[in-house]
């Protein structure tokens, strides 16, 4: 046996000591792992054939087994391995350095995997987790391939921490790997599917090679399970805002009513609003996220469902918001994002706006409004131009709220430049003919219907892609708001709901002219005068203000012209029209229906300031729309309020989420019924979602044959799905000219008779039995289209609706009834059985030279009819 000397001894206790204070608060034992080392030493000295062993020779050899006296990193900077090592474990180096490296990088930039599955890097910590699987195992290879025996804790623990991630991204992927498989042929792109079972294996062989290299001396095996899940800990804690989200989801759209509740209660509480509107444009059986496999209860959540709890949570409607963020500017995985994701628009054709499409914009607006101060009318022509800059056709789709009283009676299409005018006919028809021409053909229709009262859908496809664009034009003929015999008043139209994005910066150009003074708010309008006498108004109006009151226009006639009359559009008939005051006999009983929705939270204080006009009614009840226990019966539905417990309430209890008010409109109702009243006054803010039956209201309004009528009150403006199935119904809209306090307080007034309402009358009679037309004024054919719009109401409510139908395509009208649609060629309106109206029946803005034509063609058949008549009383007297 080989002697030892005094400085070789000393060497080894030096080493010794150092040893037990790098092993200190690791699991290894210090003199099991010097014991170990003592004997690869005296191997060593056997295979030398040493007899005695100087500090020198002990020295050496302690550094080619990993002294830890020459350490191989300097400043916490691996050095380079060895060339020898670095070939031996070239391939870890590859799967589970480089390959990860270069996957994290390709989707941050193009973003792949989120377009076409879930969204790997959802947050920065995220993104921190996935950068450290090639940086933690590029400093575990180096030790690897290096000289350096101890191993330090911190690379020790980054392997099994790298295992832990690598295993949860695995199980994620685990259904893709088939296909990744398969795709590795196409562009290589299935090794990005492949990329966490690759990085999983190079973790498992790296920590195998740790284990082999120091000899499960410090990758002991409770370590590794404790670092794996570590792992799976901070994965979860990451993942705890979007999973609790997905739960919330999955109890509001349970089957059981108080599973539902409790959801939406959640999700008011804990829900990630990003996670809900995601939710809303997802496609269930292709769109696949980690929280959303979590949380799957077998019933997988819809587009639409999402955005009626979307709604339900947040009290706003889904698409108001910008869509979800999935793709970057490049756009590079356009044919991907058309087929798996929300840019595929399930929506086309239909009936709905849903959600927003990339690439489609609004670019031009513009409105020309001509007031008719004698005849008490306004026609608008709104002419919009889409863009759309995605790859593919896109159809454009809004819901527009009209002038209060108004309806459409122009629809103009630009088709290579040239001006097509629409055909109008029964609505069913309509919708045939744009879904074949449009939809099935992809040619250039545009389609208008109505969706409620004073509201119409828009609807044009396609929208050529690659910056194609699509040029449209509104007609709107409607009544002036009369305060008296002469003031009056105008609000211009304004859209609910979209599926367009605006160009950044666009504002609506308005011009309103009239012969007459024209007022409006100061801060938005600006009035002028033509050189022909008219007065005119013009504003840069953004969308919201369109919603505002203060865009209202005021209109004052010079004179009380309370008769006009126009020749009708059936030879030898006339329509006449007067505003005549009428006096309400009194309001005795009356039942409001108060939105409980976040929506009208800022508005709740006007609303109970407004409430005080309603304290002088005998018998007074209302219902708020809320899912508070306290304004809850028994059965779970809104109770009876009096007028001061409503108030009371109104103050302490806020508004949150969205209500549905279907049930509270209904008992409302039946309220009304008990309590003799004429009216059901409804204060509410949108309604994008419709989530109870509307049939027993339907039913009630029908069978009560218009004794109770319904008044809205938009507090808030937005989309309404009650408001659309009431289309020609017994709901009249309350128009807001003012603000919501003095809007009441005035209905008040004329409601119970304190104040007289100025209505028109309009009427077509024959031109023989027409009396004392020459004290009339003779105005445009408008005030005949207006007619014909009541007289489609009455012939549809007694049933006749083939004559209400013929009534409203022979006017060019736009009703329940009837919608208007323009096709590309003749070819094809004849192929749908329809025809397109004549450019010179359309109504329109006159230039200011053709406006004296017509007044002076007005002075020539207002004299021939006044001499035919006077000659006809002088034959009478004489015979």
């Amino acid at each position: 046996m080989a002697q030892w000397t005094e400085s070789a001894k000393a060497e080894w206790r030096t080493y010794s000591q150092r040893l037990k204070e790098s092993l200190l608060g690791s699991e290894a034992d210090a003199a099991e792992v010097e014991e170990d080392l003592r004997r690869h030493v005296d191997e060593e000295i056997h295979a030398a054939g040493l007899t005695v062993v100087d500090g020198a020779w002990l020295r050496q050899a302690l550094n080619r087994m990993g002294d830890l006296a020459s350490p191989d990193l300097e400043d916490g900077v691996p050095s380079v391995p060895s060339g020898q090592a670095r070939k031996r474990h070239l391939g870890l180096l590859i799967t589970g350095v480089l390959w990860p490296l270069i996957t994290i990088l390709f989707e941050y930039v193009t973003r792949l995997c989120t377009g076409t599955l879930f969204d790997p890097l959802p947050s920065l910590w995220h993104g921190v987790l996935l950068a450290w699987l090639p940086i933690g195992n590029f400093f575990a290879w180096v030790w690897l391939c290096g000289d350096e025996k101890p191993m330090p804790r911190w690379i020790a623990f980054s392997i099994t921490f790298n295992l832990g991630t690598s295993i949860a991204y695995t199980l994620l992927f685990a259904p893709l790997l088939p296909i990744g498989f398969v795709l590795i042929l196409m562009y290589g792109l299935g090794l990005l599917a492949l990329t966490p079972l690759a990085t999983l294996v190079a973790g498992i062989f790296l920590w195998h090679g740790c284990k082999l290299k120091l000899k499960g001396l410090a990758l002991h095996r409770s370590f590794s399970w404790y670092g794996i899940l570590v792992a799976w800990v901070v994965l979860l804690a990451l993942e705890a805002p979007d999973l609790s989200t997905r739960i919330g989801l999955g109890m509001a759209d349970s089957n059981v009513a108080s599973t539902r509740a409790k959801g939406v209660r959640w999700l008011r509480a804990v829900g990630v609003r990003d996670t809900m509107l995601r939710a809303c444009y997802e496609r269930p059986r292709r769109i696949f996220n980690p929280s959303g496999w979590l949380a799957s209860s077998g019933n997988r959540l819809t587009q639409e469902d999402a955005r009626r709890i979307f709604y339900q949570v947040t009290g706003e409607p889904f698409n108001a918001q910008p869509p979800p963020q999935l793709y970057t500017r490049q756009g590079r995985w356009n044919p991907l994002d058309e087929e798996f994701t929300w840019e595929f628009d399930d929506a086309l054709g239909g009936t709905a706006v849903a959600g927003r499409v990339r690439g489609l914009r609004m670019t031009e607006s513009r409105m020309d409004s001509r007031v008719e101060t004698a005849a008490a009318t306004s026609y608008t022509e709104w002419t919009m131009e889409f863009r759309n800059d995605a790859d593919r056709a896109r159809e454009a789709r809004a819901h527009l709220q009209l002038p209060h009283g108004g309806v459409v009676s122009r629809l103009t299409l630009w088709v290579n430049g040239e001006e097509r005018e629409a055909a109008f006919d029964a609505r069913q028809k309509t919708r045939k003919a744009y879904q074949k021409i449009a939809v099935e053909r992809r040619r250039d229709p545009v389609l208008v219907t109505t969706s409620g009262p004073d509201q119409v859908l828009v609807q044009c496809f396609p929208v050529p892609p690659d910056g194609g664009s699509m040029k449209i034009r509104l007609g709107i003929t409607a009544p002036l708001g009369m305060q008296d015999a002469i003031q009056g008043r105008l609000r211009l139209p304004a859209i609910l709901e979209r599926n367009y994005n605006m160009r950044e910066g666009l504002k609506h150009s308005i011009w309103i002219e009239s012969r007459s003074l024209l007022t409006g708010d100061t801060g938005m309008f600006r009035s002028g005068t033509l050189e022909e006498g008219d007065h005119t108004l013009q504003a840069q109006l953004l969308d919201t203000d369109l919603h505002r009151s203060a865009s209202t226009i005021h209109v004052r006639r010079p004179e009380a012209t309370a008769r006009v009359w126009t020749r009708a559009l059936e030879p030898g008939q006339v329509v006449t029209q007067e505003i005549t005051p009428i006096k309400a006999s009194g309001m005795e009983a009356l039942v409001v229906v108060v939105d409980g929705s976040k929506a009208m939270a800022p508005q709740l204080e006007a609303v109970r300031g407004a409430m005080g006009a309603f304290a002088p009614i005998r018998k007074l009840e209302v219902l708020i729309a809320s899912d508070y226990p306290e304004l809850l019966n028994a059965e779970g539905q809104p109770r009876s309020l009096s007028l001061q417990e409503a108030l009371g309430l109104l103050k302490e209890i806020p508004a949150q989420g969205g209500q549905d008010n279907t049930h509270a409109l209904t008992l409302a109702w039946d309220r009304a019924m008990a309590l003799g009243a004429r009216h059901v006054l409804w204060i509410h803010g949108p309604q994008p979602v419709q989530s109870g039956s509307m049939e027993p209201l339907l039913q009630r309004m029908e069978r009560t044959r218009g004794r109770i009528q319904m008044l809205g009150c938009a507090v808030v403006t937005g989309p309404n799905r009650i408001l659309e199935a009431l289309d020609g119904g017994h709901f009249q809209r309350m128009p807001a000219y003012q603000d919501l306090k003095a809007e009441l307080e005035a209905w008040m007034q004329r409601a119970r008779g304190e104040e007289v309402e100025y209505t028109f009358q309009r009427n077509r009679l024959p031109l023989k039995e027409a009396k004392n037309l020459e004290d009339a004024t003779m105005v445009s054919r408008h005030i005949e289209r207006l007619w014909a719009v009541e007289e489609v109401q009455r012939r549809r409510a007694a049933g006749a609706t083939e004559q209400a139908v013929r009534l409203a395509s022979a006017h060019q009208l736009v009703t329940p009834v009837t919608g208007a649609v323009v096709l590309e060629t003749l070819e094809q309106f004849e192929e749908m059985g329809l025809s397109p109206v004549s450019a010179a029946t359309v109504p329109g803005i006159p230039e200011p030279h053709t406006l004296f034509l017509w007044m002076f063609a007005f002075m020539v058949l207002a004299l021939r009819h006044w001499w035919m008549r006077s000659r006809s009383l002088s034959g009478d007297l004489h015979g």
